[in-house]
């Protein structure tokens, strides 16, 4: 669970660093979002 949380935010600063990958850290920030309600449902 914690080591989720750290790649997610590494992903994240990483996509506010780089505007391209912007998107590309959204995305993977709604797929781990969507697992982790998949995980505690």
């Amino acid at each position: 669970m914690t080591l989720l949380v750290a790649v997610l935010g590494l992903v994240w600063l990483i996509g506010m660093v780089v505007p391209p990958s912007r998107q590309y850290a959204l995305d993977i920030g709604k797929q781990t979002a969507s697992m982790l309600r998949a995980l505690t449902r």
